[in-house]
Order: C-alpha cells, then structure tokens, then sequence
C-alpha cells in the first residue's frame, strides 16, 4: 500500500519545514502544486524529496487540488494544507487503521476532526469539525467548489469510514494575526463565482462565515437565516452557521429577545449540542444573569461530557471552554464560594496557561495558603522554562512580594542568569530590615524614589523627619511622606498620584503603616477616594476598603450617597456580613429595582443571613 501526500501552495515557506517534518514519516510520496510562490516554498520543498509541478492560479481551489491527484500515484492521498498537520498520536492511528480500511473496497474516505488552533494565542483551540482530508485515488474521487472545496464521487456517494476521535488534523490558518485576509481572500473567490454563475443557496453558510470572520455581522446574520430557511445540509457542518448567527446578533447587540430566541431555535434544533447551551450562558453572562448563565455552563459542560462518538456536528464548545470554565469562576467567587471559584478558575488556567487574568485570580485566592501548596499547583502547570518562569514572575509582580515570588525570581536568576527588578530590596523591606536596605542600597533606592516612600512610610519612625532618606525624595512624595508624620499638613488634589503610587507600594510589601496611611484619604475629593476604594478592592482588601467607606464617606457631606450604596454592599458581602450588605443592597434598588447584578447579590445575601 502506498500513500500519496498532496499539497497546493503560494508563498508558504513559513510552513514548509514543519509540513515536511510532519508528514514524511507517513507517506511515500509528495506531490507539491504551486501557484505561483515568490518566495522559499519550492526551494524548501525540493530539498525534500517533493515532486513539483507549476500551476497558474486561477481563484478555484477544487481545479488546483485536481490538478494535483492526476500526478499522484499512491493507493490513497493524504490531502493537507501548509497550514495543517496530524499530532503525532493520530499519524499511528492512521497508519493502523489505513491497514484495516485498505482492505474494505466499499471504504472511499476516511472522516477526521479538523481542530482550529490559534497559534498567536499558544495553540488555544478555537473550533473544530469533522471532514475528508484521506482519501482513496480513483478517478471518481475529485474535488468542487472553488472554495470551501470538498471531496465527491462522480459516480454517487462517497463512502466514509469515521474516525474523527481517533484522528485530528490541526488547523493553524485562522489564527488571530492572519484570519481576516484568510476571509477577505475567499470572500473575493465566492464573490467572483457568485457574479459569473449567480448567488445560489450553496453559497450562503460559507458568506455567513466570511462575513462573521470579517465582522459584518448584519451579513453573517442574513446569510446564516437564509441557509438556515434552505434547510441544507453538509458533513458536520449544520450547527456551525447557527453559532454563526447567534455570535453575530450578540457581537452587534442585537435585542435581547431576538437573541433568546434565536438560541432557544438552535437548541430545539440541536438538543443535545453544548454549543447552544454555551451560548445561553455566555449571553446570560452579558446580561449579568449570573445564575442562569451558570446553569447554562453546568448543562452545556454535562452535554460535552455525554457526547458520543456518532456526532460528527462541528463543536465551537471546546474553543469557548477556557472562557466558560473563567465565567463559572468569576460567578462562584461572587457567590463567595471561594472552593468552587478556586477549582474553575484552575481548570481555566490548566487550558491556557499563559492567561494572565486568570493567573492572578488563582493566585489572589491562594495568597493566605501555605506557600509550599501554592508553588506545587503552580509546578504542575507551569514548566522550569524561562518563559514560564519569567510569566509568573510578571504575574505576581503587583501581587505582595512574599515566598513565593521569592522562589519564582531565584529561578529567573539561578537557572537563567535574568536579574528581577528591585528583588533584593522588596525581600529587606517585607522583612522590615530598613536599616539594611538604606546602608546597602540607597542609591538604587533613590533612582527608585516610590519604593523609597514607601519605605519611609512602611518605617512608621517619626525619626525619620529629619533623615536625608526623605529629604532625597522628590517634592511630591515628600509631602506625602510628611503628611504621613504630621496631621497639621493637608494634601491637595495634585498630589494625588503620589499619594496612589505609594499606596500601592504598600500594598505590595503588606505594611503595618497602611491603616494610618488610608486615614490620609480624608484630604482628598470624594472621586480620588473612590479611586482608592478601587484599588482596595482589586486587591481584595475588603475590610479597608469598607474602613475607608465608613471612616471617611460617611463623615463627608455627600449630595447623593447612593452612588456609594453598592460598592459598600459589596465589600460587606465579601466579608461575610451580609445581613449589612442586604441593607445597602435594598438602597441600591430603591433607586434601580430592575438591576439584576445587585437583585443576585441581595438574594445570596438573604440565602446566607
């Protein structure tokens, strides 16, 4: 049995390598047709071994590709892209089952799942489907369509043995950087046919999809519905242009009936699809409808884990999965149910590690655990890799320079000879060792003049007044130091930054100062001290946000102190006092009784009184 590759190409030397290291431990032959490349791409693949020949391009894939199979010899063609490629787990597979299926002369193809990966975005899966890239060669057997070309049998129908679990084809060509000239480049070609033979019904789930990658959404929207109202139908392919639409209405904002019930019509359609029920919850989401969108996810996770394996239906599910598993996380930590947060947000992580939002919600429920625990979760995700350690270490950054970000930067430093900014200095100061950090480092502190406010602060020595530490400050982070010291000083509005700047500071060294430092906030306007009860919050200080609502808003005369009713709430609720928090998010309604996001929170507040 002898196995033929074939491959249509045009500038594609950036694959080439990778195509050729792929492919040639399964095939015997390679037939490459090139339409007119000007760069490396015949060069490379004559360095191969690969059969060439020259064919001018003529805006019609399936006339290319057939050019192809008239030179290739083998018992069966393997009919691949540049930008595709089988894992190796799937080439044994083929090579076992081709065996097998060699021998059935009723078997015309071979059906496999081509996955959508995003290469900008560390391989993340972005959808999936199933198709014929293995075929057998016989004449009958040819290509059509000038895009979106597919396999048929000139001679009734092609006969395809399954086996889309057990092979994949990895498909990096609509990654982030270069899916809009993909779609713009066969929007032309179906255009071009469509003004020469007329639009047709055939033609309409492929514009949907070049008008949704295009963002055309109000076109994705009435092609989907007309292919929908055609009632055709293609291998695998009769959820995608419902995910299209569904994706369209929503990314327009489209009215929030037309979207429901245009969902409810996809899931009547495909009870048993994650897909739809995926939707559901990404746009309760949206609507913040928490506790429905979470039982969307629950039912659409169920559903995925229920597939069986005669479902040849495409699957965007698993490319919206590391969203899904984030949303499930943000919902549950809003429902303090920080186990459950902690446990999504991980399998979130576990997709796409390098996902820094997600990294620092982990690391922000894990900060009071042992950090022993914490850097074992983190070595079974993460590699003793300098761009795995060097992504932690920017993650924990503008988190409290503790253990862990200790053991991170002696890595960086050990292994891999990069020096972290400023470690030695935040490791003096959460020790406290000042005197040291002066001594030793004034001058990298002083070309560091935050870090050296923060310190004088963190000192908490009214000694320090007179010391050439503070008098080496810059004017404004001076002022903010001896305001520290001196209550008879006042700060105004223009040393605000400063004022932010070294807040931060101490947040990241967890000083003992801190309490007295937010009691400045008095000095500032009501906008700079909802600034600071932001940055608390983000840091999930709760109780010093809360402190700094109580000490100093409700001291101040406020013309409308409802603006402030939900972010008190809140903080409330999150420490746990939601008989208080129930109060505040009574007073938030008084004023908007249709906010769902605070109706949610006053019901797990009254759940939990």
């Amino acid at each position: 049995m002898k196995i033929s590759a074939c491959i249509i190409t045009k500038n594609e030397e950036k694959n080439m390598e990778s195509y050729f290291a792929k492919i040639q431990g399964l095939v015997q032959e390679i037939i490459l047709v090139d339409t007119g490349s000007t760069d490396r791409t015949v060069e490379i693949a004559r360095s191969h071994g690969a059969k060439i020949y020259q064919y001018e391009w003529k805006q019609d894939f399936a006339a290319a590709k057939n050019y192809a199979l008239q030179h290739a010899t083998g018992d069966w063609i393997v009919f691949l892209d540049a930008d595709e490629y089988f894992p190796s787990e799937s080439i044994e597979n083929l090579k076992k089952y081709l065996k097998t299926v060699h021998n059935n002369k009723k078997c015309d193809a071979i059906g496999v799942r081509i996955v959508n990966i995003d290469i900008d975005k560390d391989d993340q899966e972005i959808s999936s489907f199933v198709n014929i890239r293995i075929f057998r060669n016989r004449l009958n057997l040819r290509y059509k369509n000038a895009i979106h070309e597919e396999v048929y049998n000139t001679k009734g129908t092609v006969h395809i043995f399954m086996l889309e679990n057990d092979i994949k084809v990895y498909h990096t060509g609509y990654s982030t950087s270069i899916a809009r000239e993909k779609m713009q480049r066969n929007l032309a070609i179906l255009l071009k046919e469509i003004a020469e033979e007329g639009e047709k019904p055939a033609h309409y789930r492929y514009l949907c999809d070049c008008y949704h990658g295009l963002d055309d959404y109000a076109n994705a929207i009435k092609y989907g519905r007309l292919h929908i109202e055609a009632k055709l139908s293609s291998l695998g392919a009769e959820q995608t242009v419902y995910d299209k639409v569904i994706d369209a209405l929503i990314n327009s904002e489209a009215d929030s009936n037309e979207i429901r019930a245009e969902i409810k019509r996809a899931i009547q359609t495909f009870p048993n699809s994650p897909d739809f029920y995926c939707a559901y919850g990404r746009f309760a989401w949206l609507q913040k409808n928490y506790e429905m969108a979470l039982q969307y996810f629950l039912k659409a996770i169920s559903l995925r884990a229920q597939e069986s394996k005669g479902s040849y239906q495409a699957n965007s599910f698993d490319g919206h999965l590391t969203a899904v598993y984030f949303f499930m996380g943000e919902i549950y930590f809003l429902k303090n149910q920080s186990e459950q947060a902690l446990t999504y947000y991980c399998k979130s992580l576990l997709r796409h590690k390098y996902n820094a939002e997600i990294f620092q919600r982990v690391y922000r429920l894990l900060m009071n655990t042992d950090p022993i625990e914490v850097i074992s979760l983190f070595n079974g995700i993460y590699e003793r890799t300098q761009k795995d350690i060097s992504f932690i270490i920017e993650n924990l950054s503008n988190c409290p320079k503790n253990k862990i970000f200790a053991y991170y930067s002696n890595i960086l430093t050990r292994d891999f000879s990069v020096e972290v900014d400023s470690l030695w200095q935040y490791q003096m100061l959460g020790l406290g060792n000042y005197q040291k950090l002066y001594v030793t480092s004034m001058e990298s502190m002083m070309q560091n003049s935050h870090m050296l406010a923060s310190a004088c602060i963190a000192q908490n020595n009214k000694q320090l007044m007179n010391e050439q530490y503070i008098k080496a400050l810059n004017e404004a982070f001076k002022t903010v130091v001896l305001r520290f010291y001196d209550e008879t000083l006042k700060l105004n509005e223009e040393l605000f930054p400063a004022y932010e700047t070294i807040l931060k500071e101490l947040l990241l060294i967890q000083s003992s100062s801190l309490d007295h430092y937010l009691e400045l906030a008095e000095d500032f306007s009501n906008e700079n001290i909802l600034k600071i009860t932001k940055i608390l919050e983000e840091k999930k200080k709760y109780s010093k946000a809360l402190n700094v609502y109580r000490q100093v808003y409700l001291r101040l005369s406020l013309s409308n102190p409802s603006e402030y009713y939900e972010d008190i709430g809140y903080c409330s609720y999150k420490l746990g006092l939601y008989a208080e928090a129930a109060r505040y998010f009574d007073k938030v309604l008084e004023k908007n009784p249709e906010n769902l996001k605070i109706l949610q929170f006053k019901t797990w507040s009254e759940a939990r009184c």
